[in-house]
């Protein structure tokens, strides 16, 4: 019996974040506080849920980016889907984001699945009719550590220059807190600026990271840290 895969835009917050919840490679690109970020600075979106029955097989959060060489559709971390083995869900979920990508008129669409990097998947990505971007989305590189660890372990397996760093900090007496007071990205962003004149890089503008640490903050999902030295942050 062949499978009818349903495509329907997801209103309900909860209905979003339990399958999300239930996705291994999920992260906060494909969340729905990022979309309601996005909302916040006045892109389009489009939360799109791939349905058999009334079983949930993946989503796809669609952000349009308006832009002076043409407009474009961006899926970041995602699309996410249970089961990329599953032609017919895969070729639906693609053939959904094509669709809505013409009818928004756009000149292309970016995104970075949450598959591992191997010939198999740039095959299927390739029939899929993908092609390699020139540069990443979002970073391209990432690292991620084992929290659930003691600090002894991941002391442990640092390099011996921050391990340094981190004692001579705590014997400085750095004091590190941590906040949601929302009046602190103004010390965020021009600490930023800082930065950049130093390193020579795009700052991200304030709004950009006042409005996406109130939507994440909201629901306790961002925290600032703040390190202060002899009383300055």
């Amino acid at each position: 019996m062949a499978q009818i895969i349903l495509v329907k835009s997801i209103t309900n917050k909860s209905s979003w974040e339990k399958f999300l919840s239930s996705q291994n490679e999920a992260n906060f690109l494909q969340s729905w506080n990022w979309s309601e970020f996005h909302a916040l600075l006045h892109h389009q979106i489009l939360r799109l849920g791939f349905y058999q029955g009334r079983q949930l097989l993946g989503v796809a959060l669609l952000i349009h980016q308006p832009a002076k060489r043409g407009a474009y559709l961006e899926c970041p971390g995602g699309p996410l889907i249970s089961n990329w083995h599953n032609q017919t869900l895969v070729r639906t979920v693609f053939a959904a984001i094509t669709d809505y990508g013409r009818q928004l008129n756009v000149s292309f669409v970016r995104f970075r699945p949450q598959i591992e990097e191997s010939t198999t998947n740039r095959q299927l990505l390739r029939r899929l009719g993908c092609h390699p971007a020139p540069i990443h989305l979002h970073a391209e590189t990432t690292w991620q550590l084992d929290l659930t660890q003691s600090e002894e372990a991941i002391l442990h397996h640092m390099r011996k220059s921050t391990r340094y760093l981190i004692r001579k900090a705590q014997k400085d007496r750095v004091a590190v807190t941590q906040t949601q007071d929302l009046k602190f990205i103004n010390t965020l962003y021009h600490l930023q600026l800082e930065t950049v004149k130093r390193h020579q890089f795009i700052p991200f503008s304030k709004e950009f990271l006042t409005r996406q640490f109130a939507v994440f903050a909201t629901d306790n999902q961002a925290q600032l840290f703040l390190a202060k030295y002899k009383g300055k942050i």
